[in-house]
């Protein structure tokens, strides 16, 4: 079911964390012995000499993304990889009980002074309303702090964030190897149109398939995200389908679904679920016909 639950999460996520799906950091060493214990309770003996970061490497696989806000977050969903664990054996996992989590070397944190783009939102549950702001201010790790921001501090991963340029550079440096591409953009898109445009060429997407002014933003994100995941997203980039639309034909691309039963823009996104759901149910009940 779309929709949201509060500000939290969507409606779709809380339907994962139902199905045993969560974000990484929400996985507990705990639930990842449970697991183990239902599927291959020959393991867990050894599997509690292994640590938390080995298992969450080695036990679970990505399944799929989900809005974790009113504001459109994406975040990525993890589940059980049931088949790595069919397959594992004892020596297997011996070994991984002798790994070590290799420690990053702590970096030195980079300050860079630049003019900021980011959203600041407010308005109401059911009607979110996101204003551009332009500042200047240090870029210092992952955060950024405007000049006139009071303390108060943004991320620089967060939606709708990008450098307008930096200013502590000599004014002939070249500020971005984007900048040429995106000023082809600039005069027919809006601020979050912009991002997305952007965040595409930092990943070497081919942005001219969804750089085009009759794309919302959301509409722009799902087709990245599509095309990041190396996804044929040609059958819903199409101004017709809205953003949940592109959303449920992606994840049935993603699962291997004909979507072609569902992906018509007349459905509404709860009926493209639906439909989505039950081929996938039909096609696990098949499989385990045959098993």
């Amino acid at each position: 079911m779309a929709g949201y639950k509060g500000y939290s999460m969507s409606n779709n996520a809380i339907e994962a964390y139902e199905e045993g799906y969560m974000p990484l950091s929400k996985w507990t060493k705990g639930e990842i012995l449970n697991a183990i214990d239902d599927i291959r309770p020959d393991l867990v003996h050894i599997a509690r000499k292994v640590s938390l970061p080995i298992l969450k490497r080695y036990v679970l696989e990505y399944k799929e993304w989900h809005h974790s806000s009113m504001y459109y977050n994406q975040t990525d969903f993890y589940g059980i990889d049931e088949d790595y664990l069919e397959k594992a054996t004892a020596e297997q996992f011996l070994e991984l009980a002798a790994m070590k989590e290799q420690k990053k070397k702590k970096e030195a944190v980079i300050e860079r002074r630049a003019k900021c783009h980011y959203l600041e939102w407010s308005g109401t549950r059911s009607h979110p309303h996101a204003e551009d702001c332009y500042e200047e201010g240090v870029i210092r790790g992952n955060w950024f702090y405007p000049d006139n921001g009071g303390g108060k501090k943004k991320s620089i991963s967060s939606r709708g964030f990008y450098v307008v340029r930096f200013l502590d550079v000599a004014k002939d440096e070249d500020l971005s190897e984007y900048d040429e591409e995106l000023s082809k953009y600039i005069d027919s898109f809006n601020e979050s149109q912009m991002y997305d445009i952007r965040k595409g060429l930092e990943k070497g997407l081919d942005v001219s398939i969804y750089a085009k002014p009759e794309f919302a933003y959301d509409q722009m994100a799902e087709i990245r995200d599509g095309l990041e995941r190396g996804i044929d997203v040609s059958i819903y980039a199409k101004p017709e389908f809205d953003w949940e639309q592109m959303y449920e034909i992606r994840v049935g691309l993603e699962r291997g679904i004909d979507v072609s039963v569902y992906a018509k823009p007349e459905y509404k996104a709860w009926k493209m679920r639906k439909i989505r759901e039950n081929i996938d149910n039909a096609e696990k009940d098949d499989e385990e016909m045959e098993l």
